[in-house]
Formats: C-alpha cells, sequence, structure tokens
C-alpha cells in the first residue's frame, strides 16, 4: 500500500498560486488601461489615484502645499470637499463598457470589463454570517 504524506505547506503555495492566478488578469487589464490612458493623455495631471508614485497621501500633501502657498501669497482659497466614496457603486455598468468601447479600448478588454461587471454580486460576512450587499 502507498502512502501519501502532504506537507502543511503544500496548501499554502496551492492557496498562493490560486490567489495569484485569479489577481493576474485584473493586473493585465490594469496595466493595459493605464498604457492606453497615458498614451492618450486621459488623466490629468493632477490626477493621483491609478498612477504609479502617486497615492492618497500624496494628493493630501498636494492639497495642503497649494493652501500653504496660496496663505503666504494671502490669496483667498474657496475649497468644496466632496467624498466620492461610493461613486463606483452608483455608475451604472452598461454606460462605463460601452464608454470604455468607444474609446478604441481593445475589444476583448472590454468584453472582459463587461463580463466581470455586469450580473456580479459582492458578498461580505458580517458577525460570521455571509450577507449580500445591496
Amino acid at each position: 500500500m502507498v502512502q501519501f504524506t502532504v506537507n502543511k505547506f503544500f496548501f499554502l503555495d496551492f492557496f498562493n498560486f490560486c490567489w495569484v492566478f485569479q489577481k493576474f488578469p485584473f493586473f493585465c487589464v490594469t496595466l493595459y488601461l493605464k498604457q492606453v490612458w497615458d498614451m492618450n493623455d486621459w488623466l490629468y495631471e493632477g490626477q493621483h489615484g491609478f498612477r504609479p508614485g502617486y497615492s492618497c497621501e500624496s494628493q493630501v500633501i498636494t492639497v495642503c502645499q497649494d493652501i500653504a502657498d496660496s496663505l503666504d501669497e494671502v490669496i483667498s482659497i474657496d475649497a468644496i470637499i466632496v467624498d466620492f466614496s461610493k461613486a463606483f457603486d452608483l455608475v451604472p455598468h452598461d454606460q462605463l463598457v460601452t464608454k470604455l468601447a468607444a474609446s478604441g479600448v481593445d475589444s476583448r478588454v472590454v468584453i472582459w470589463v463587461r463580463e466581470f461587471l455586469v450580473g456580479s454580486t459582492e458578498r461580505v460576512r458580517v458577525g460570521g454570517h455571509p450577507r449580500e450587499s445591496k
């Protein structure tokens, strides 16, 4: 009789492989879209999200520096603060895919994004119990 022993690290390696395999398409699509945005100059130079070397922290530093410079030069400041944290939850996915297709993005990427977005649901666990999001 043949006995098999399974190393406990096998499960961790398999889990890591599955995680990488699952995230790889996201990485490829994101990289492609960044290249398209850069080539077409679609992002405003002050855009800090979705750009390498930029972050929320760098955006806050830039705003603080702009305010400090305005105060030094005795220039009045008007500010409007908008919370976009739920903005992506409200975007109609079909319109997003239509605009993506019209922008000249490769049709295979458009199909991948459509398949990912349309009809997708998210699940969260609250207090140990699964619960579907609205």
